[in-house]
C-alpha cells in the first residue's frame, strides 16, 4: 500500500503543474509588449550596392522595462516579414512570408550600452524588411520592424525611369478618334528603372490626374475632355524623385453634346478619402488643369467660385486664374470646407469640388543642428575631429545623433553615432559630412529632427 500512496502522491504532483502551466504561469508570455524603436543609417534610401556590398547600421535606445540578465535583443537581417513576393505570373502575392537568412542576438546586462549599434553588410540587391525583436524567457515581448530596399547601381548618381504604357483603344494611323467626353484605358506597368521598383515605389503623371504605382488597381480608365488633335501623354516618377521622359499617343476629340463643365483637380500634398492634412504653417496648392467643358474653353471664357472655408466666398473669377495653382495659406488650426464651382461660358455649372482642410497645430519645436570641425581639409590621410556640442532643442532634449561622412567605401559606411566623433578619411576627394540629430517628441519625420552638413576637402 506505501507504493500505491508514493503513487497517488507523484500524480496530484503533476496535475498541479499541468494546472498552472493551463493557467499561464509563464508570466513573461503575459507581459504587455515593450515599445521599441530604431533608426536606420546611411541616410540615404534606398540602401546603395555599390562595388558589391552594402554596409548599414541601426541606432536602437533603451527600450522601457527591461529586465538585465534575462532579456535578449535580436536582429534578423535577411526576413521577407511584410514584403510582398511575386507570383510566377508577375502580380504580387500577400507579404505573409517570414523566413529569414541571418540572426544576430545581444544578451542585456548592466554592462549594456544604449543606443545599440549593430551593423551588417548586405551582398546582393532585393527588398528586405529588418526586424528587431525583445525576448524575455524565449517569448518576444517586443518587436519592430523596418522594410528597406537594397538597390544595384552603377554609379553613385541614380538614373532616371523609363516610361513605357498600353492604351486601349488602339491608335490608328498613330492617332485614336473618338468623341468628348473620352476614355482612354491605361497600363503603365511595362515601364522600368534600372535602380529602384517601380510596382512598390514608383508614382505616374497623366494629362487627366497622377497617383501611385502600389495603390493604382492596373488597367485604369481616364477621362480626355479636350477637343481636337493634342498629346495625351504618361510620365513615370521614381522615389527619388526622378522622372521619365514623357511618352504620348495623339487624340483626335470631336465635340459631343452640350452639357455642363467637368471640374477635376488633384491637391499638393494629395487628398486622402476627401480630406487634405497638414501641420503648421499649412499652405495647400489646388491644380484643376484636367478640368474641361464639351463645349467651349474653360481658359478663355469660363469662370469659378471659390470658398476657402475662412472668410467670404470669392464669385465669378476668370477660370484661367486659378486653372494651374490655387494655393491657400491657412495660419489658424481647425477643420475648412474648401468648395470650387466652375461656370461655363452658356452658364451652365459644374458639380461642386468638395475637400475637407485639416490644419493642425504644430505639436513640436524642431530641433536646432550644429556642426563643429577643428579642419576643413588637408594631405590625406586627414584626421578630423567633429562636434555636436552646439545643437539644442527648445523644447525637449536632443536623444539621437548620427553622422553620415561621405564615405560610403569605408568601414560601416563611414557613419557615427557619436556626439563628438574622430573619422580618419584615408583618400583624396571632397567630403560631405551630414550631422542628423533627433529629439525626444516621437512626432516623427520630418517633426523631430534637423541636419547640418559641411564639407571636407582632402588633398593628395
Amino acid at each position: 500500500m506505501l507504493w500505491l500512496r508514493s503513487l497517488s502522491h507523484l500524480l496530484f504532483g503533476l496535475l498541479c503543474v499541468l494546472s498552472l502551466m493551463a493557467c499561464g504561469g509563464g508570466g513573461s508570455a503575459s507581459e504587455a509588449p515593450k515599445e521599441l524603436t530604431f533608426e536606420l543609417y546611411p541616410l540615404t534610401r534606398p540602401v546603395q550596392l555599390i562595388g558589391g556590398e552594402a554596409a548599414i547600421a541601426l541606432s536602437i535606445p533603451r527600450p522601457g522595462g527591461l529586465v538585465e540578465g534575462a532579456d535578449t535583443l535580436v536582429v534578423r537581417w535577411d526576413t521577407n516579414w511584410g514584403v510582398p513576393y511575386p507570383y510566377s505570373s508577375g502580380s504580387y502575392g500577400p507579404a505573409h512570408r517570414q523566413d529569414y537568412e541571418s540572426e544576430e542576438s545581444t544578451p542585456i546586462s548592466r554592462t549594456t550600452r544604449w543606443p545599440l549599434t549593430p551593423a551588417h553588410t548586405y551582398l546582393d540587391v532585393g527588398r528586405r524588411s529588418i526586424v528587431v525583436q525583445l525576448r524575455s524567457g524565449g517569448v518576444t515581448v517586443g518587436r519592430a520592424i523596418h522594410p528597406i530596399s537594397v538597390r544595384r547601381t552603377w554609379s553613385k548618381e541614380p538614373r532616371p525611369p523609363i516610361a513605357d504604357w498600353h492604351v486601349e483603344p488602339a491608335p490608328v494611323d498613330g492617332v485614336i478618334r473618338g468623341v468628348v467626353p473620352f476614355e482612354l484605358t491605361i497600363d503603365p506597368r511595362c515601364s522600368s528603372d534600372l535602380d529602384s521598383e517601380l510596382l512598390h515605389t514608383g508614382s505616374y503623371r497623366t494629362d487627366a490626374g497622377e497617383g501611385e504605382f502600389a495603390m493604382t488597381p492596373f488597367p485604369f480608365v481616364q477621362r480626355d475632355y479636350r477637343v481636337g488633335l493634342h498629346p495625351f501623354t504618361l510620365t513615370v516618377i521614381d522615389e527619388d524623385g526622378l522622372e521619365s521622359e514623357p511618352v504620348s499617343v495623339m487624340v483626335d476629340l470631336e465635340r459631343g453634346p452640350s452639357g455642363p463643365p467637368v471640374i477635376c483637380g488633384f491637391w499638393d500634398p494629395p487628398a486622402i478619402d476627401g480630406v487634405v492634412t497638414g501641420m503648421l504653417p499649412f499652405s495647400p496648392d489646388l491644380n484643376l488643369s484636367c478640368s474641361a467643358d464639351i463645349d467651349s474653353d474653360l481658359r478663355q471664357s469660363g469662370t469659378i467660385s471659390i470658398e476657402f472655408g475662412d472668410g467670404p466666398r470669392r464669385e465669378n473669377e476668370p477660370f484661367r486664374t486659378y486653372v494651374e495653382s490655387m494655393k491657400k495659406r491657412y495660419t489658424t488650426p481647425g477643420t475648412y470646407i474648401h468648395t470650387v464651382i466652375i461656370t461655363d461660358s452658356d452658364g451652365l455649372e459644374s458639380e461642386p469640388f468638395i475637400t475637407v482642410i485639416q490644419v493642425l497645430p504644430p505639436s513640436n519645436q524642431l530641433p536646432v543642428a550644429i556642426m563643429g570641425t577643428d579642419v576643413s581639409g588637408g594631405p590625406a590621410p586627414l584626421t578630423v575631429q567633429f562636434s555636436s556640442a552646439g545643437s539644442f532643442d527648445p523644447d525637449g532634449s536632443i536623444i539621437n545623433t548620427i553622422w553620415n561622412f561621405g564615405d560610403p567605401g569605408a568601414d560601416r559606411g563611414g557613419v557615427s553615432i557619436i556626439s563628438a566623433p574622430t573619422y580618419v578619411f584615408e583618400s583624396p576627394g571632397v567630403y560631405k559630412v551630414t550631422l542628423l540629430i533627433i529629439d525626444n517628441s516621437r512626432t516623427g519625420y520630418p517633426w523631430d529632427r534637423d541636419t547640418a552638413t559641411t564639407t571636407i576637402e582632402v588633398t593628395r
